[in-house]
């Protein structure tokens, strides 16, 4: 079974040229203003405090597809049209859902084999509501992933489902009982597998640069903040060998 090569030491540094914002400019010299990441916590902090950081999503997306590393990861996985399970699971609106009206047998053994080794350090994001952790979870606090678990490369489609995950569907407002949260997750060990989603150059999922993560991985809380009312939890991976 392969393990890909980091992603993140390819990216980092990341330049953002403020001018290849599509919406708005806080100063007359904002096209000439670059803002330099140097890893990924440097991009979670850019990302969620700096408003020229808008159409972010959209932006990275296009560094992923045109990285070299990206493309190597791709290489190695089968699109979800050809995994009969990974593909119903993709096609349920929620995975709580998809195990209550499926089950998990059949999406874990597919899940396994299809998927590969992470690379050691990479970091992910995960995008849900509070409701993902354990109540009084403190730093150096640990919980288990007994399912697997979708998380992505793009920062910006996991804040697009803390808050969409935390709203009132027809009128997009937040519900009170509900606080976005986005998980940034670092992976600590070689045993952390997924499955990275080959998609179409022209599926509209294809923005969500999606890994499925094989069950079984163990969570460690190493920190938090609050950026704008969402809460950023910082957790490392580990696998099971």
């Amino acid at each position: 079974m392969r393990v890909l090569s980091n992603l993140d030491s390819s990216i980092f540094p990341l330049e953002r040229d403020v001018s290849e914002m599509h919406h708005f400019c806080l100063s007359n010299n904002a096209s000439s203003e670059i803002i330099l990441m140097n890893n990924p916590y440097e991009l979670v902090e850019q990302f969620l405090k700096n408003p020229k950081m808008d159409g972010f999503l959209h932006w990275y997306n296009r560094i992923l597809k045109s990285n070299d590393v990206y493309k190597s990861w791709i290489s190695n996985f089968k699109s979800p049209s050809h995994l009969d399970h990974i593909n119903m699971y993709l096609q349920t609106y929620s995975s709580d859902k998809y195990y209550d009206n499926y089950g998990s047998f059949n999406l874990i053994n597919e899940l396994y084999d299809n998927s590969h080794y992470l690379p050691k350090d990479q970091v992910l994001y995960r995008g849900g509501s509070h409701f993902e952790l354990p109540t009084d979870f403190n730093v150096g606090d640990s919980f288990d992933w007994t399912l697997p678990r979708s998380t992505t490369l793009n920062i910006g489609s996991a804040h697009s489902h803390a808050f969409s995950d935390c709203s009132e569907k027809k009128y997009g407002q937040l519900l009170p009982h509900l606080t976005p949260t986005l998980l940034v997750l670092n992976i600590k060990d070689e045993y952390v597998r997924g499955h990275v989603f080959n998609y179409g150059p022209k599926n509209s999922k294809s923005i969500e640069k999606e890994v499925l993560l094989c069950p079984n991985i163990k969570l460690f809380k190493t920190g938090e903040m609050v950026f704008n009312n969402i809460k950023v939890v910082y957790l490392d991976i580990f696998g099971q060998n």
